[in-house]
C-alpha cells in the first residue's frame, strides 16, 4: 500500500529516504560528545559520553516519516517524556516524534521545544545560535 507516516514504523521500511543511519548523533556544543543510550542512569535519564564509532550503544536509525530515532543495540526510541530523555519502546507518542529544525532536532511534543544538552530538562525553545541544540549525524 502506499506510505504515510501513520502506517510506517521502523520494522517495516527499509527505503534508505525514509531511514537512514545507523548513524552517531554528534552535539556540536559539546566537543567530542554523543547520544549515547549506554551512558543513561537509573530511571533512563538522557546520557552522553566520548564518541566512539565502534560502540553500538551511538548508533541510531532516524525515520523521517515518523521522526523517530531508534538505537541500534537496545531497539528502543529516543523519548522525551518527564522532561527527560529515555529509551522506550518505539510508538506512536509525540514524546518520540522529531523534525530536523536547521542543526537542531525539534520535539513534536513539549511546545515543540528542540533538544538541548545545556539545561537539565534537555529541552528548550528552539534557537539557531544555541549550539546545545546542534546536533548532526555522522
Amino acid at each position: 500500500g502506499n506510505l504515510t507516516s501513520s502506517n510506517v514504523t521502523s520494522s517495516n521500511v527499509t527505503s534508505k529516504n525514509v531511514i537512514s543511519g545507523p548513524h552517531m548523533l554528534k552535539f556540536w556544543g559539546k566537543g567530542n560528545r554523543c547520544l549515547d543510550a549506554g551512558q543513561f542512569g537509573a530511571g533512563g535519564n538522557h546520557g552522553e559520553f566520548e564518541c566512539n564509532s565502534e560502540n553500538p550503544n551511538q548508533k541510531f536509525y532516524f525515520n523521517t516519516l515518523t521522526g523517530q530515532i531508534k538505537n541500534v543495540a537496545n531497539g528502543k526510541c529516543l523519548d522525551t517524556g518527564n522532561n527527560n530523555w529515555y529509551w522506550h519502546d518505539c510508538n506512536d507518542h509525540e514524546n518520540q516524534q522529531f523534525v530536523r529544525h536547521g542543526g537542531a532536532f525539534q520535539q513534536i511534543s513539549y511546545d515543540r521545544h528542540c533538544l538541548d544538552t545545556g539545561n537539565t530538562s534537555k529541552h528548550s525553545g528552539c534557537d539557531s545560535g544555541n549550539n546545545n541544540q546542534k546536533a548532526k549525524f555522522q
